[in-house]
C-alpha cells in the first residue's frame, strides 16, 4: 500500500515538473525580426556660369565663359567712337576686325556671376594686361567710383583720375563685391547683381599721362611699322567650393 502511494507520489511530482518546464520554456520564447535598408547618394553638381557683355545696351551679345579664363573684347565695348576711323561694322569702329583706339576712347563692360552648383562657392577674379614690347597704353578702369590702372602707381594720377590700385586690387574688389554664393537647386541660379566696369583713355591730362607719351604710341602704330602697340585684357575667375 505504501509502495503504491510512493509510486503515485513520484508520478505526480514528475508530471508537475514536466508541466513547470513547459511553462518555463514558454516564457523564454523571443521575438525575431530582421530589417535592412539602403540609400543612394550622388555627387552634387558644380557649375559656375560667368557672362560678360558690353555697355552698348544690348545684352544679347553676352559672352558666356566656357573656360576658367576668357578674353573680353574690351575695345569692342566703346561707347564714343567719334573721330576714329570706322570700317562701317554696325555703328561702332572696327578696322578689319581690329579695334582702333586713341585718346578720348572710352567704354565699359559688365560681369554676371551665377551659381548653378549644389554647393556654396567662392569666386575669385584676377585681371591682367598684355602689351607689345611693354608699350603701355594708359587705360584707367573705374569700378564702384574708384580708379585702377597698371599705367601709374597707387595715389598717382592717370588721365586726371587718382589711382586707387592696380589690376590686382581691381580683381580683389570684384571678388569681394561678388562674395560667396550659396548652393542652388541645380537649375535656378543663385546670382549677384551685374558688376559694371568702365574704362577710358583720357583725351588730355597734365599728369603722368602726357601728350608726348600718347603721341609716341600713335607714331609707333604707323601701318608701315613693326610691333604696333596693342593691349589685351584677360580676366580669370577661379571658383572654389566652400565647406559648410
Amino acid at each position: 500500500m505504501r509502495k503504491d502511494k510512493t509510486v503515485k507520489t513520484t508520478m505526480m511530482l514528475t508530471i508537475a515538473v514536466l508541466m513547470t518546464l513547459s511553462l518555463v520554456s514558454g516564457t523564454m520564447a523571443k521575438y525575431v525580426h530582421a530589417t535592412k535598408g539602403k540609400d543612394v547618394a550622388r555627387v552634387a553638381q558644380f557649375e559656375l556660369e560667368i557672362q560678360s557683355y558690353d555697355d552698348r545696351g544690348d545684352n544679347s551679345d553676352a559672352t558666356r565663359w566656357t573656360a576658367a579664363e576668357a578674353s573680353v573684347n574690351l575695345f569692342n565695348t566703346t561707347t564714343n567712337d567719334s573721330g576714329v576711323y570706322d570700317a562701317s561694322v554696325g555703328n561702332f569702329d572696327s578696322n578689319s576686325g581690329v579695334k582702333l583706339i586713341a585718346p578720348g576712347t572710352a567704354g565699359g563692360f559688365q560681369i554676371n556671376v551665377s551659381n548653378y552648383s549644389e554647393v556654396s562657392v567662392k569666386p575669385t577674379f584676377t585681371l591682367s594686361e598684355t602689351f607689345i614690347e611693354d608699350k603701355k597704353i594708359p587705360i584707367v578702369y573705374t569700378y564702384r567710383n574708384l580708379h585702377y590702372s597698371s599705367y601709374g602707381a597707387i595715389n598717382s594720377t592717370v588721365g586726371g583720375k587718382l589711382i586707387t590700385g592696380g589690376l590686382a586690387e581691381l580683381g580683389a574688389a570684384l571678388s569681394t563685391q561678388v562674395g560667396n554664393l550659396g548652393p542652388s537647386n541645380g537649375s535656378v541660379a543663385v546670382a549677384t547683381p551685374a558688376q559694371s566696369v568702365t574704362w577710358t583713355w583720357a583725351f588730355e591730362a597734365a599728369d603722368v599721362q602726357t601728350n608726348e607719351k600718347d603721341t609716341a604710341l600713335g607714331v609707333d602704330a604707323n601701318l608701315a611699322g613693326l610691333d604696333q602697340p596693342t593691349i589685351t585684357l584677360s580676366l580669370t575667375c577661379t571658383a572654389e567650393q566652400l565647406n559648410g
